[in-house]
């Protein structure tokens, strides 16, 4: 009967480790998806920035137009003729790892729900000057978007950077990267 009662706690043992590990790498691959997905919106963050910039110091100089893929923003300046892509918003993989993640771990769940509600003002500021570009913005000016944008960018980056650290051992989000 000793012998039964050995293997069974050595049994549970290695049933208790193999969870543990398991854990570990569920927890391991919800990071690298999150911080994908906070270098994907830094680049919408940066972009956004530079499209705010660029139409505040050249106003009435600027259009927006849709390609096949996405919408541009194109502005004359001294310097030329200069154009870029208005980047989209990810938030797939950040609202469908809320679950998970905050059963496996809550110090990044508070992050990242923080980082989710960054993200959805990020949807909305990329919405208004959208709007703005197209002409259809009511009740507003360049001056205001620029101002409003400008905080609420630095924000969300801030929330950005919260969640990339947690995912990376600490290391600084920076600018993101194109899509």
């Amino acid at each position: 009967m000793s012998t039964a009662i050995v293997v069974f706690v050595l049994r549970e043992l290695f049933e208790l480790m193999r969870r543990r590990a398991a854990t570990g790498r569920q927890i391991e691959a919800y990071k690298i998806i999150l911080r994908r997905e906070c270098e994907l919106n830094a680049w919408a963050v940066t972009r956004l920035r530079e499209t705010l910039e660029a139409m505040k110091s050249n106003p009435g100089h600027f259009k927006v137009f849709k390609t096949e893929f996405d919408l541009r923003f194109e502005f004359e300046s001294e310097g030329g003729r200069n154009s870029w892509p208005i980047p989209s918003v990810y938030l797939d993989d950040i609202k469908g790892s809320m679950l998970a993640v905050a059963a496996l771990q809550s110090d990044i769940f508070e992050r990242l729900e923080r980082c989710y509600e960054a993200c959805l003002d990020l949807v909305n500021l990329r919405q208004h000057t959208v709007e703005y570009l197209f002409g259809q913005a009511d009740g507003y000016d360049v001056e205001a978007l620029h101002d409003y944008g400008s905080r609420e960018l630095k924000d969300i980056h801030t929330a950005l950077d919260r969640l990339y650290r947690a995912c990376t051992n600490g290391e600084e989000l920076g600018a993101g990267i194109p899509y």
